[in-house]
């Protein structure tokens, strides 16, 4: 665990010092994620009002052509609806055989790597009464149009900092997932005949935008059994760069199969879902409106996600040190989470040279005198300092090591 997160951090670096920058840039990158363009793509699809998938004889095709809309503004010339039929019986339809669509629109690779990557939600909704008899509007804001403006944003982030990954990065959005996950079923089954599930990694959202203001930000995680190393690398990547925190449901939970990612994972592929902890109580009903979602919280979501895919799709032009997974475990920072004072202790032969604060913006809170040379322990007060998360940068005569600390 410790070596992935000292992977991450140096990789990142990595890759912004061949553009003259630091990890701080990465940073400013993260800090881009707009709460305000997440709320606005949910407006968007809730103002469809219906996004049953069976509601009209046109289904979502105006939903998923409005989510390709999106994706071309952003670069991605190549999005396209991709329109299927379906034949089959499911328990809120009854018999059923009709055209569905999904939506998918690819960032191409810059190698000639098999691996890729699809980052998607579903982007149909349904609605309810108690006897399950469906109601006149759907509108579906958290299920899932919290899902489809996560990776809408991604999208937005990586045109406009010009990101090239290595791997080909594919957005989608799966209609038809609330009467049994067919959208993803068919595109898993079609992924799987040209043979490509063995090298494909998907990453879900569903239902990422309900969070009280008044509990910690927690993001629930659900592991597939072909998946630990990915569930991992999440797992840090959520502590490092997001103000969420990771939960790990029972392995046993049915819930897991409840998504599209089950339909990759039956096919092979490696897949992660990620759905929020504290589950809305307007699922399933027309009250499942805009109004009710945190959007701060779903842009830390949308950070985790995009952070994965960097430190995948761009792992190509990153240059390792083997030696920095002993460093970063020779230097303790505690306690964490910190309310007042905190103390920084290193091995006797790693003294403490300089040390750094800076917020997830890239901002620089704190700098202690670059021209001291610090004992093996070393003091700070963050009394100073706001709640929240913080960076912080601790040079040392053997190198640099990041931590992330809490501020209570």
């Amino acid at each position: 665990m410790h070596r992935k997160l000292i992977v991450l951090i140096i990789s990142v670096l990595t890759i912004f010092q061949i553009k003259g920058q630091t990890l701080q840039e990465f940073q400013s990158i993260l800090n881009q994620f707009n709460a305000d363009s997440i709320s606005r793509t949910v407006h968007d699809l809730a103002a469809f009002q219906n996004r049953f998938c069976n509601n009209t004889p046109q289904g979502n095709k105006a939903v998923a052509d409005y989510l390709v809309q999106r994706l071309r503004g952003y670069g991605i010339e190549n999005a396209r609806v991709d329109s299927f039929r379906y034949s089959g019986y499911t328990w809120a339809t009854g018999q059923i055989d009709r055209f569905f669509y999904n939506v998918q629109g690819s960032i191409i690779g810059n190698s000639n790597s098999l691996d890729r990557y699809i980052i998607g939600a579903h982007l149909d909704a349904i609605s309810t009464y108690d006897n399950w008899i469906l109601t006149p509007t759907a509108p579906g804001a958290d299920d899932n149009a919290s899902g489809c403006a996560v990776f809408v944003e991604i999208a937005r982030i990586f045109h406009e900092n010009n990101l090239q990954p290595a791997h080909t990065i594919t957005f989608m959005g799966w209609d038809a997932e609330e009467i049994g996950l067919v959208g993803s079923y068919y595109d898993a089954a079609v992924r799987d005949s040209l043979g490509e599930t063995s090298y494909i990694t998907v990453l879900n959202n569903d239902m990422v935008a309900n969070q009280p203001e008044n509990l910690p930000y927690t993001l629930d995680l659900y592991q597939y059994d072909n998946s630990v190393e990915l569930h991992e690398l999440g797992t840090d990547i959520l502590e490092r760069f997001t103000t969420i925190t990771p939960n790990f449901p029972d392995d046993n939970s049915t819930m897991r199969m409840y998504s599209d990612s089950w339909a990759y994972d039956q096919s092979g592929c490696k897949a992660i879902f990620a759905i929020e902890h504290y589950f809305t109580e307007n699922y399933h009903t027309e009250q499942d409106l805009p109004e009710f979602l945190n959007y701060d919280f779903a842009k830390e979501v949308a950070k985790y996600n995009f952070a994965l895919l960097f430190h995948y799709c761009i792992a190509d032009v990153f240059t390792l040190g083997e030696h920095l997974p002993e460093l970063s475990e020779s230097i303790q920072l505690y306690p964490n989470p910190v309310q007042s004072h905190c103390y920084i202790h290193s091995s006797t032969d790693n003294a403490i040279q300089s040390i750094t604060i800076f917020d997830l913006s890239g901002k620089t809170i704190f700098q202690s005198n670059e021209n001291n040379q610090f004992e093996t322990v070393y003091s700070l007060d963050l009394s100073f300092l706001s709640h929240g998360f913080f960076m912080v940068k601790i040079d040392t005569n053997q190198g640099t090591v990041y931590k992330k600390i809490i501020k209570q």
